[in-house]
């Protein structure tokens, strides 16, 4: 279940790669790359997948990765497309010590905290996100520009959050990585469904035991309590985003009593299904 390496294309002509994504779903794998990443959901739901943290993603979403920190983007089973900004940079982009001149300290402390992965958040991270969707338009030195003045609204942000754990040690295979994405394109196909351990993984293709160690090694949790997060956050979409009964989105999220669906949810949400349909849209 390791990450696979994926070799990222800069133009010759540029120190970064910048693309405008608009896909029918999110198609990358587990991967990891020695760039760094700024990926902005201009539109999109799902899950977010970044070293061993697990988390809803949607609209307006922005986290800066660091190199070398696996990470997959998964969409909601049968939401729209899946449309993002993508910036992705070396450690090096700017030249030899160019971080090391007074004027970049935030810049270079906003990158040194970001090999957690950093979720933003708040006015200056909205004027950064404007600034990002402008990026793919522009050229040359309004480029270069462009992107040292969206790292420092980053870096003055509010409120930027770590994502991986401290402890999160990544497994790195340039040459596997196939079965964690089986394991993960399996759930989110079946969660709906009766299924447990044994299933993923024979879908990850290996035997129970093996695969229940592997994937507590990369992802930092097991397998079951990841198939009941995913449950969890169908959820919590369906309380918001439907009228059916927290009887039927419990049944038709694939847990099988009502009582293990509210204190499986309250586990994860920190309140009771009905508490959590009270609370405004988009509060995932």
């Amino acid at each position: 279940m390791r990450a696979i390496f994926e070799k990222v294309e800069l133009d010759s002509s540029s120190s970064f790669h910048v693309e405008e994504r608009s896909l029918p779903r999110f198609d990358a794998p587990w991967h990891f790359h020695p760039e760094f990443e700024l990926t902005l959901i201009v539109a999109s739901r799902g899950r977010r997948f970044v070293g061993d943290s697990i988390e809803p993603f949607r609209t307006g979403d922005m986290v800066l990765l660091g190199p070398e920190l696996p990470h997959l983007w998964a969409n909601d089973p049968g939401y729209g497309r899946a449309h993002s900004i993508v910036l992705q940079f070396l450690p090096g982009f700017a030249g030899s010590g160019f971080m090391d001149v007074p004027e970049m300290r935030e810049i270079a402390g906003l990158l040194a905290r970001a090999g957690r992965g950093l979720q933003f958040h708040g006015p200056r991270a909205l004027k950064a996100a404007e600034a990002l969707q402008q990026l793919p338009s522009t050229r040359g030195f309004e480029r270069f520009a462009k992107v040292l003045d969206i790292l420092e609204m980053l870096s003055a942000a509010q409120g930027a959050r770590p994502l991986s754990s401290l402890a999160f040690r990544p497994a790195l295979d340039s040459r596997a990585g196939e079965r964690i994405n089986r394991a993960y394109r399996f759930v989110f196909a079946h969660f709906r469904e009766e299924i447990g351990l044994p299933e993923v993984a024979t879908a990850a293709g290996m035997s129970t035991a093996a695969f229940s160690r592997y994937f507590k090694k990369v992802t930092g949790r097991n397998v079951i309590a990841f198939l009941t997060r995913t449950r969890v956050d169908h959820a919590a979409r369906l309380l918001l985003d439907t009228d059916l009964t927290v009887s039927e989105i419990a049944y038709a999220c694939g847990f099988n009593n009502l009582s293990n669906f509210n204190r499986r949810f309250r586990q994860a949400r920190g309140m009771p299904p009905g508490d959590f349909r009270k609370q405004k849209p988009g509060s995932i």
